[in-house]
């Protein structure tokens, strides 16, 4: 399509469920691994549902910990877009700012 491969994230979602698309099937389709590995975990609809995100309900939990991931990938993203553009720096990591409640 395109898109330069640095800026684009795969991420494969229900990753360890046996129904749907492999990981080996996105490596071969899109000849690029999955970035990221969200897991088929019950606690994730349900966090959902709750309106409490599973990074903060379950920490340690196999979920929480790819979400995590993810949100490593942009923030890294985010942050080198600012050192490329020191004049745009403030607005590019408050778009991107990550909390911890």
């Amino acid at each position: 399509m395109g898109y330069p491969r640095e800026s684009i994230r795969v991420v494969l979602n229900r990753s360890d469920s046996h129904v749907g698309i492999s990981k080996d099937d996105v490596a071969s389709i899109l000849d690029h691994e999955p970035d990221v590995l969200i897991p088929s975990q019950r606690d994730i609809p349900r966090s959902v549902t709750d309106g409490k995100p599973i990074v903060m309900t379950q920490p340690k939990s196999t979920a929480a910990k790819a979400f995590r991931t993810l949100a490593s990938l942009y923030l890294e993203t985010a942050t080198g877009a600012a050192a490329n553009e020191p004049e745009r720096a403030p607005e590019l990591l408050r778009r991107t700012r990550l909390r911890r409640a």
